[in-house]
């Protein structure tokens, strides 16, 4: 799992006491809606002396995502309730259709959002599934795992990086019980290079991370040619063995530990990632 359950249960007790109604930025300014119905409180520098586990959970956000956190906003808290079937429906991260976000002011010109790691704190009771719609992708909330994805495109010719609508996405509504999870937004600003080395590329490229066993360990993320989100290569962060983080391609380069887990052979590390997903 990409937590253990002490961190995610001290993410969960240093981030509640901060928790306000979420917002979402509307019209140049911070807003409660009644399509976000969630709590939300962030977990900000002057609360890290709290966590103990803080600067190694920074490594290995920068190692599993291959960004650098330079530009990327506090980790934020969530906590969806059953009592209010609380819930968040179908956005994207990097903005609205046609027009990317890069006006954020926890830094100085972060730029654009180009990365979300998303981690699940808890396991819920019924509901709050966090679903693709456009990839007809359904994930489960179970404690300690969680999900990456690249939100931008590379831009052709010199231009800015654009929003990938594919990866609009929502929380289903909580039936029972509570769900709590931490997300990591990761701006352009220190990635540069993600980009750099496509500014005269065609169309049709996206961000990955490289998973073979020579690059995975180091912070780098790379744009390559594709032309779909398969499901595949949306859910290679979660189908990564934690002991060598080599990637895992299929059953034929796996052992099946359980019935939902999976290890690395390279290794046989049992601190494997999990992740469990529905189509439909």
């Amino acid at each position: 799992d990409f937590l253990s359950p002490q961190e995610a249960d001290e993410l969960i007790t240093v981030g509640t006491p901060h928790m306000v109604p979420s917002t979402v930025f509307e019209k140049n300014q911070l807003t409660v809606t009644n399509y976000r119905t969630s709590e939300t409180g962030w977990i900000r520098k002057d609360h890290n002396s709290q966590l103990s586990s803080v600067a190694a959970l920074d490594t290995r956000m920068a190692i599993v995502t291959g960004l650098s956190l330079v530009s990327a906003e506090d980790l934020q808290i969530a906590r969806y309730s059953g009592e209010t079937q609380a819930k968040y429906e179908p956005h994207m991260d990097w903005g609205v259709s046609g027009l990317v976000q890069r006006q954020f002011d926890h830094v100085k010109d972060p730029g654009a959002r180009i990365g979300t790691l998303l981690i699940f704190l808890s396991n819920v009771t019924q509901g709050g599934h966090t679903a693709f719609t456009k990839l007809g992708l359904h994930v489960k909330p179970y404690a300690g795992s969680a999900l990456l994805w690249y939100n931008l495109l590379p831009g052709q010719n010199s231009s800015p990086a654009r929003g990938d609508e594919r990866l609009e996405h929502g929380g289903c509504p909580v039936k029972r019980g509570l769900k709590y999870i931490a997300t990591k937004w990761i701006h352009e600003r220190g990635n540069e290079a993600v980009f750099a080395q496509f500014r005269d590329s065609v169309e049709g490229v996206q961000i990955q991370k490289d998973w073979s066993s020579q690059h995975a360990a180091s912070a780098a993320a790379v744009a390559v040619a594709a032309s779909d989100v398969s499901v595949a290569s949306f859910a290679s962060f979660a189908s990564c063995c934690f002991g060598c983080m080599g990637y895992v391609a299929s059953e034929a380069t796996c052992q099946r530990v359980s019935s939902s887990n999976w290890c690395c052979t390279r290794c046989s590390d049992k601190r494997f990632w999990r992740w469990e997903d529905k189509v439909g």
